[in-house]
């Protein structure tokens, strides 16, 4: 069964008179017209097909929660970073990520590569020398990235 809408106003004219023209449904509902061609067409395939068609007025309105809920994982990411390259580092990609997942569990229905692109910002964008371990890639694909002392560190006193 497909649904399909018309504003009532319009579908009256249509069942007045079905051979009223495009520009006509046009001035009656004052919309483009690529819509009152579809308006027109729909209304054709519902008199061919009045068992498959469920016609109805109202637009169905569907409540979106959380829809424009803010994505903040890359500042999160950057300061769960911050710490961990001061701290105790981590010892492969899949390991940061299972912890930021644990720390932020908001994110973790996120895809791998959203967490990847997102680790890589932060790697091209950061300065490597602030922090006490630098982040290296290893030369095992399945261990990504790791942590190491960092010897261009100079801490500030």
């Amino acid at each position: 069964m497909k649904k399909i809408y018309f504003p009532k106003n319009i579908y009256d004219a249509l069942q007045e008179n079905p051979e009223i023209s495009i520009a006509e449904i046009q001035q009656v509902n004052k919309c483009h017209q690529s819509t009152a061609y579809r308006y027109k067409s729909n209304f054709e395939f519902a008199i061919k097909n009045p068992d498959k068609v469920l016609i109805h007025h109202k637009i169905n309105k569907v409540k979106i929660e959380n829809w424009r809920q803010l994505n903040n994982q890359q500042e999160h990411l950057n300061l769960f970073l911050s710490f961990t390259l001061n701290n105790d580092g981590f010892d492969s990609t899949p390991d940061l990520r299972e912890r930021f997942y644990k720390e932020y569990s908001k994110y973790k229905n996120q895809t791998n590569r959203t967490f990847n692109r997102y680790f890589k910002k932060f790697r091209d964008e950061v300065n490597m020398s602030q922090y006490k371990l630098k982040i290296v890639q290893s030369s095992v694909r399945l261990q990504g990235f790791y942590t190491e002392e960092n010897t261009d560190f100079k801490p500030k006193d």
